[in-house]
């Protein structure tokens, strides 16, 4: 089970697609201002992150999706997509970002701030 994401009323949401626009077991991805954002769905619900391994910074939505977790492109380190947690390893779990369907659209709420040089995704 995913820790919860505390929602308030006064965060900024992003509309970011459809929700049909993301299929079951899915990554889609989305820029919010300087944010750059991994939504995933499975049947467990949606999440959504910062697209951007902790461990060297590399961009998660050119990995797989595979066995509830997301696999880093470039050293195969997993993390769980309900939680962020990685399985397996000892890296920092991904920043998760509050997301909501409202609608027929998805909706979510990136952090308040300018995100910091280690949470920007190197292009490969």
């Amino acid at each position: 089970m995913a820790d919860p994401v505390i929602q308030t009323e006064d965060q900024d949401w992003a509309a970011i697609c459809a929700s049909a626009e993301l299929g079951d077991e899915e990554m889609l991805t989305a820029r919010v201002g300087e944010w750059q954002i991994l939504m995933v769905r499975s049947g467990d619900g949606l999440s959504a992150f910062n697209d951007c391994c902790p461990h060297q910074s590399a961009r998660l939505s050119t990995g797989r999706l595979r066995r509830g977790a997301i696999m880093c492109p470039l050293h195969g380190a997993r993390f769980d997509i309900g939680s962020g947690r990685c399985v397996g390893a000892g890296y920092a779990p991904l920043l998760r970002m509050p997301i909501r369907e409202r609608n027929g659209i998805i909706e979510v709420a990136p952090p308040q701030r300018s995100p910091a040089p280690d949470e920007i995704p190197k292009d490969a």
